[in-house]
């Protein structure tokens, strides 16, 4: 941990004491009023996604990956990324993280990951924590706890891969749908594994999930997606991070450079941040569940923010798919 705090990164948690009362131990951080990703995603989904919503999820996707940079250069690997490992500091709390007084994206659970990741092997309990930390898990995680391996620091760069896929699929469409595509993931697979972005083939080789492919192919098909940042994010995502092979994935440098490149080109062009069009489509159906598919004359701003866990939106959601100028 003193080794992280050694690194100034703002898009990483700043730790601010250490106490004992035994036989605890305790770590105190910033508190993070926005929550964490996931809980962004929820509450902020009736937001119409704006070319300015948009441009700074981009920045902020950038910035964590700035810290991952930072986090990997003297050989730290965080290992359990997750939106639930991301949190957001709104304006208030900035000073506090020293961001600069932009509401920011920071990565937390630094330095004890491992602790944590130890526990969830040896849970065997189907809580939705265990779940939610094993969807982001890298193929090769178990076959090299088996035997014996390290861990390498491209084990970061799948997780990532996986948060920025759903955050894509937030930005296009919504909330509800990373919750389909969550539910694709892990339809008729045991719940050990259950959410993973990869599969086991016949042959027992990893490979990638029919259903990652499949929302790849849906997302880089939408037409306000067409020659914008936005696809070339989702081929990013596709070519240098959601890669079985280990070798293959792009190190945390190589990526900042690579998404840096989109993120200056939407900062400079409005029209490549993303497309307008007069009529937004409806959710495709790869996103949507059967009751959606029934429900198409209900808005989605019919509902609230907090009823989604427990309802399904409509098949139009405006709110996801008007892309305002």
């Amino acid at each position: 941990m003193e080794r992280v705090q050694s690194l100034q990164n703002k898009h990483l948690i700043k730790l601010i004491a250490t106490c004992t009362k035994k036989p605890l131990f305790y770590f105190i951080f910033p508190w993070a009023d926005g929550g964490n990703l996931k809980e962004l995603w929820r509450r902020e989904d009736s937001k119409t996604r704006t070319p300015e919503l948009i441009l700074w999820s981009l920045q902020q996707m950038l910035g964590l990956v700035d810290g991952l940079k930072a986090l990997h250069g003297p050989n730290i690997r965080h290992g359990d990324l997750k939106p639930q490992n991301i949190l957001h500091f709104k304006k208030s709390d900035i000073e506090t993280i020293q961001t600069g007084g932009e509401s920011t994206l920071v990565i937390t659970d630094v330095g004890v990951s491992k602790f944590h990741k130890e526990m969830t092997i040896l849970r065997h309990d189907g809580t939705a924590e265990k779940a939610a930390t094993v969807s982001y898990e890298a193929p090769e995680a178990e076959p090299d706890r088996l035997k014996g391996l390290p861990r390498s620091r491209k084990y970061d760069m799948w997780s990532m891969g996986c948060i920025f896929l759903e955050f894509t699929i937030w930005i296009v469409y919504s909330y509800n749908a990373v919750r389909r595509f969550r539910g694709r993931r892990s339809a008729n697979v045991p719940t050990t594994t259950a959410g993973t972005f990869f599969r086991h083939n016949e042959r027992g080789a990893a490979e990638i999930h029919a259903s990652v492919a499949m929302a790849i192919e849906t997302l880089l098909q939408d037409t306000r997606c067409k020659d914008t940042a936005l696809e070339d994010l989702i081929m990013l995502i596709k070519d240098y991070l959601l890669q079985v092979v280990v070798r293959q994935r792009a190190d945390a440098t190589d990526l900042y450079e690579r998404l840096a490149k989109i993120v200056r080109a939407a900062e400079n062009n409005s029209a490549y941040l993303c497309k307008t069009i007069a009529s937004p489509p409806l959710t495709p159906k790869f996103f949507r569940s059967r009751r959606d598919s029934n429900s198409s004359g209900t808005s989605s701003s019919d509902m609230s923010p907090s009823q989604d866990d427990s309802s399904d939106r409509s098949a139009s959601s405006p709110n996801a798919s008007s892309f305002d100028k």
